[in-house]
């Protein structure tokens, strides 16, 4: 009998193949992946806030919403575009900030991709937006001062997860952010903050103090020895690289030209990570072209599973970038996905067609599927447009479109027209 090729294995045989071949999958080759995903973003307007839920087609990769669950806190539309993980999960349990009224919400996951609220804690300081979960840890940075308000300080603090998925604060002090200045004034804003792989060391991009934090993290939870780097140009989103990449690396996206010149922004740096939460800067790729149409304020990074390949958003030109990296800090861009799309001015009298925004980006565990969040008018946010998710399937064909097919748009709620939507959040059940 013969072989079949695979031109006649079914198209999710297909993908799966592609996908150990290229170092894609993060679970183990074969694996039948989960009867039931789920997508969440977070509405983030000015009022009540909530959790937007999504049925996730784990063959065909396609969303269905499912409905909306309020978060008991509000929201504040003004934090959006700079915040990073403003919602995360361990595919039980999803933790959401509420910048509106300083509070951090947990939910129960039901089987059903229902949420249901466990508790809401207050997040010990100004406008929370970012939060990093693992081994029952969970930290949120709270950003303080949104950019056109009056000074108010940045902070880190730390919860534990219960038995039940709830928080509890640990018993550890919240912990100022290092400040700058800019223009002559204060700033601390904080726009990610990620946990290595083990929870043993907590690293922080703060955006406008152009500064990089990093601490240890002790027994307790609690952090100590905390030290501080130069940011590069403003840092934007960070991540370590994953355990499947051998020795660990920490990555930053940078992305302020406007406000620090003559650094490596917009770019992406990469960080040796060496003994009590040193980082030694291995090398960076600075985009040439500082203008609307580059690399400009690029956002969260996203490794494939074997670290080779990385993706950033930029929200200005609304492009995926893909990124490969050789391992000894050199950075190389490949290609590009920039959809070149407009949507209608819904003012009174209307304007010409604007662009928007995107903001984060997510690939699901098995490296088949990738999602982009795309909100807000770009490049100023001051027109109200009615967010969208995209989905794209992941070709590997690197050279082409940042290796992505669009496959599908899915347009959120209209009353979220104006609110600061963000974060996505992927539960496997």
């Amino acid at each position: 009998m013969k072989t079949p090729t695979n031109r006649r294995l079914p198209g999710l045989y297909r993908l799966l193949t592609l996908g150990c071949a290229l170092g894609l999958v993060g679970a183990a080759c074969g694996d039948k992946g989960p009867k039931n995903s789920y997508i969440y973003v977070l509405t983030n307007p000015d009022g009540p806030n909530a959790v937007e839920a999504y049925r996730r087609n784990v063959q065909t990769g396609q969303l269905e919403r499912l409905g909306r669950y309020p978060t008991g806190g509000t929201g504040d539309s003004l934090v959006a575009g700079y915040q990073q993980q403003a919602l995360v999960t361990d595919n039980n349990r999803l933790y959401a900030v509420n910048p509106g009224s300083d509070s951090v919400s947990a939910f129960a996951i039901e089987d059903n991709g229902a949420l249901r609220l466990l508790n809401t804690l207050p997040s010990g300081g100004r406008r929370p937006a970012s939060l990093t979960l693992r081994n029952n840890l969970l930290y949120v940075a709270n950003t303080g001062h949104a950019p056109i308000e009056d000074y108010a300080a940045a902070s880190y603090k730390g919860f534990r997860v219960q038995a039940d998925g709830s928080l509890a604060e640990l018993s550890c002090p919240v912990v100022d952010a290092t400040g700058g200045t800019l223009d002559g004034g204060p700033v601390a804003s904080i726009s990610a903050i990620v946990l290595n792989q083990d929870a043993t060391m907590l690293a922080t991009a703060g955006l406008l103090p152009n500064l990089i934090e990093t601490f240890r993290v002790d027994s307790a939870g609690c952090l100590q020895d905390r030290l501080t780097f130069p940011g590069g140009g403003g840092p934007y989103g960070a991540n370590f690289t994953p355990t499947s990449a051998g020795e660990q690396r920490f990555y930053v996206t940078i992305g302020r030209p406007e406000n620090f010149s003559g650094e490596r922004a917009p770019g992406v740096a990469e960080y040796r990570v060496g003994p009590a939460n040193q980082l030694t800067l291995l090398g960076s790729y600075t985009d040439p072209d500082t203008s609307d149409a580059g690399l400009r304020d690029p956002c969260w990074v996203i490794f494939t599973a074997n670290a080779q390949r990385f993706w950033t958003s930029s929200f200005i030109p609304r492009a995926i970038n893909l990124f490969e990296r050789n391992g000894t800090g050199g950075i190389t861009r490949v290609s590009t996905y920039n959809p070149n799309d407009t949507v209608p001015d819904p003012s009174n009298p209307p304007g010409p067609p604007f662009p928007v925004g995107s903001t984060d980006i997510m690939l699901e565990p098995n490296g088949r599927f990738f999602y982009q969040l795309r909100v807000l008018q770009s490049p100023d946010g001051l027109i109200p447009v009615v967010p969208f998710l995209v989905a794209f399937e992941v070709t590997g064909n690197w050279t082409t479109n940042a290796g992505l097919r669009e496959i599908q748009r899915l347009e959120m709620p209209s009353d979220l027209a104006g609110a600061g939507v963000t974060g996505l959040a992927l539960a496997n059940r």
